[in-house]
């Protein structure tokens, strides 16, 4: 654990190369290779293996990751809260997104930006790939959206297959389940 300290204080670093080439400040790496690589911004929290693990260093700070391999992508990113395994997974830019659940906001190569955006449930916005300021409550809420950006998807299956629409709001489960990406509706 923590390998190579260049300006390092106040780290907590327990695991098989946790916090390995870490120089940030508040940091907190616990798993093996939980923060590989140091992100570049102080205040990160990283538990589980591979967590947080391939930050390029570009800039990501004040996130929480928990759980084996979340947020194992991201190069540049701020306030992002992520529990569960693989959330977070593919996200390369995201600032002040909360990802709960298995897979949440997780398609291993799929983010490239997502702002503001709430999943929670497995696989909720799985395929976001830029969209802002949704929200997808429930497993497989908003699942394929990719490009979408205000949009309210909750319960189970919501929105599912809604791709890249915006401002839809699919309550109840199975609701908007077809991806009809202009349509507003309850489910059963």
């Amino acid at each position: 654990a923590l390998f190579t300290n260049v300006g390092t204080s106040s780290a907590v670093c327990v695991g098989y190369q946790a916090g390995y080439g870490i120089y940030s400040t508040d940091a907190i790496a616990i798993g093996d290779q939980a923060m590989y690589v140091d992100p570049g911004d102080d205040a990160n929290i990283a538990i589980g293996a591979l967590s947080m693990s391939s930050v390029t260093g570009n800039g990501a700070g004040s996130n929480v990751a928990i759980g084996n391999s979340t947020a194992i992508d991201m190069d540049v990113g701020y306030y992002n809260v992520v529990i569960g395994e693989l959330a977070f997974q593919g996200a390369n830019t995201g600032d002040s997104n909360v990802a709960i659940g298995i897979q949440a906001i997780g398609d291993s190569a799929a983010v490239t930006s997502a702002l503001s955006t709430v999943a929670v449930g497995d696989a909720a916005c799985y395929a976001l790939t830029s969209g802002s300021y949704n929200v997808a409550l429930g497993a497989n809420a908003s699942r394929r959206a990719t490009t979408g950006g205000n949009n309210t998807s909750a319960g189970f299956n919501a929105g599912r297959n809604l791709t890249t629409g915006s401002y839809n709001v699919a309550l109840g489960r199975y609701a908007m389940y077809a991806g009809a990406d202009t349509v507003s509706t309850t489910g059963d």
